[in-house]
């Protein structure tokens, strides 16, 4: 940097830029609230001969604007009395910065609670929600095996002569079966018309036996309940989740990346005495509230990875109850 005396530089000076992101409610005219992502862009030097600062911040509302006003008026840090020397503009410096990080955890707990209140009327409604539907009796599932130990079958023919004549290796009886059809037992036996009568059962099945499917009105009435819009609802919230947690992620690694920038400042061999000697508990204050932002920022993120798991359970759960009604009434 090169000194300008008639500017006021010194060419001592401190560089930071930083891009934050933080939700913010907007009131629609029906009452509800939409929660919308807001960016902030700062610039900021610090001259550390004349203790002059330069502020700049592009922001699409006047929200950091009002905060720091509002500080201004309340906070001694920011009083112009504490201005005048280098290490109290320096403490304003850092308190100015303060005003920003926080602003990016204002918002997210109530928007996070506002999220989870939509989603849990319709993933109690999923979890609640009961389909008795049973499937048509197997009426072959019963059959006794076709050989019994020691036992013969009807149909089948063993003498002793043969058995003489013709041994089998393994010791056991032979036997000579004249029809395949005779492996059957009499009783297990279909005649054609019973075998017709269980096709025609299969195939067709009665929706008048209220002891095997759940009655027409009432399977109508558990489809209804669970809609298709519940269920882009459930899709529209996991998508709107999964950029708040991105966002907050990034907020986070900004906010590391500006305390290890003022923390190599304050090592740094060339900072003047008057700042070291002055700024000292201002300095560990700075960095306490940072991570004190930071932690409350990885508390949100869990509480949205638990929140995703939950409507990614309710999606699936949606799906396993809606697509076998709908099956069921398009056959």
């Amino acid at each position: 940097m090169l000194s300008i005396p008639k500017l006021g530089r010194s060419g001592q000076e401190h560089h930071v830029q930083y891009l934050l992101r933080s939700v913010e409610p907007d009131i629609m005219p029906n009452g509800s609230t939409r929660w919308n992502i807001r960016q902030m862009a700062t610039y900021h030097s610090f001259d550390f001969v004349t203790g002059k600062a330069v502020w700049i911040s592009i922001k699409a509302n006047d929200v950091i604007s009002d905060r720091v006003k509002e500080a201004a008026s309340q906070l001694p840090a920011l009083d112009p009395e504490f201005l005048s020397n280098c290490s109290g503009s320096f403490s304003a410096t850092l308190v100015t910065h303060l005003l920003n990080i926080e602003w990016c955890d204002e918002n997210w707990r109530q928007c996070i609670n506002d999220i989870e209140s939509r989603a849990r009327g319709i993933l109690v409604k999923a979890q609640s929600g009961r389909i008795d539907q049973q499937s048509p009796p197997n009426i072959l599932s019963s059959k006794p095996p076709l050989t019994c130990q020691g036992e013969s079958f009807p149909g089948t023919h063993s003498t002793k002569e043969s058995d003489e004549k013709s041994p089998s290796r393994s010791g056991f009886r032979k036997t000579v079966l004249h029809s395949p059809s005779q492996l059957i037992p009499k009783q297990l036996r279909f005649k054609k018309a019973d075998v017709v009568r269980v096709s025609s059962r299969l195939l067709h099945p009665s929706r008048h036996d209220d002891n095997t499917y759940p009655d027409r009105e009432q399977s109508l009435k558990i489809l209804d309940s669970f809609s298709f819009e519940e269920l882009q609802q459930l899709h529209f919230l996991s998508e709107l989740l999964e950029s708040f947690q991105l966002v907050m992620e990034l907020d986070y690694q900004t906010m590391s990346d500006i305390s290890e920038c003022y923390l190599d400042l304050w090592n740094h061999e060339d900072l003047p005495k008057e700042i070291k000697g002055n700024c000292a508990n201002k300095m560990k204050e700075f960095r306490r509230r940072i991570e004190r932002t930071q932690k409350n920022l990885l508390i949100r993120i869990a509480q949205v990875k638990a929140l995703l798991t939950a409507l990614g359970n309710g999606k699936e759960l949606v799906i396993i109850l809606t697509l076998p009604l709908i099956s069921w009434h398009l056959r």
